[in-house]
C-alpha cells in the first residue's frame, strides 16, 4: 500500500481484488460506454470486460476509505502498459492522474520496465496533452479504426 499526497488529498493506492470488479466495471462503463458505442464494432461489452479484468493488474484508489479511482497496468517483458486509468469524476481536474502517472512510472522502472504504452481515445485531448507536455510521451501510432493513438515513453535512464 503506498499514499500520494496530491493537493489537500490524500490518495491511497492498494492491490485491487476480485471483490474490486464490480467499482471498476461501473467506473470504466461509465467512462467509456458511449466511446466504446461510438468507435468500436462490439461497442461496450460485459463479455469483453470479463476477459479483460485482472484484479493482479489493478490497483485501486482511495480516498477515506473510499474507492475513487483505479490503474489497470500490465508488464510485458520489458514494458508496461496502462490499459486504464480513471478517476470518479467529482475527483476529476485534481491531478490525480499525474500523481499516479508518476506513480505508475517509478513502478515501472523499479520492475525494470524499460518502455511505458499506452492506447488513448483521440478525443481525449487533455489527457493525451498532459502525457505528451507533462510525462514526455509520444504518439507512437495512430489507430484509425480503433480512433485512438498509442502514446510510448522510453524509460531507460528515468528515475521514476
Amino acid at each position: 500500500m503506498e499514499k500520494l499526497k496530491v493537493g489537500d488529498l490524500e490518495i491511497v493506492l492498494r492491490e485491487g481484488t476480485q471483490e474490486d470488479r464490480q467499482f471498476v466495471y461501473q467506473l470504466m462503463k461509465f467512462n467509456l460506454e458511449e466511446k466504446f458505442r461510438r468507435y468500436l464494432p462490439e461497442g461496450w461489452s460485459d463479455e469483453k470486460f470479463d476477459m479483460g479484468f485482472k484484479s493482479d493488474r489493478i490497483t485501486i484508489l482511495e480516498h477515506e476509505g473510499v474507492p475513487i479511482g483505479f490503474l489497470d497496468l500490465e508488464f510485458r517483458g520489458e514494458e508496461a502498459w496502462t490499459h486504464n486509468l480513471h478517476v470518479s469524476r467529482e475527483y476529476e481536474g485534481r491531478f490525480i492522474g499525474m500523481a499516479v502517472l508518476r506513480y505508475m512510472e517509478r513502478m515501472a522502472v523499479e520492475r525494470g520496465a524499460k518502455i511505458w504504452r499506452a492506447k488513448v481515445f483521440k478525443e481525449n485531448y487533455r489527457w493525451i496533452n498532459m502525457l505528451v507536455e507533462r510525462a514526455g510521451a509520444k504518439i507512437i501510432a495512430d489507430l484509425p479504426e480503433e480512433h485512438s493513438y498509442i502514446l510510448g515513453k522510453d524509460l531507460e535512464g528515468t528515475n521514476g
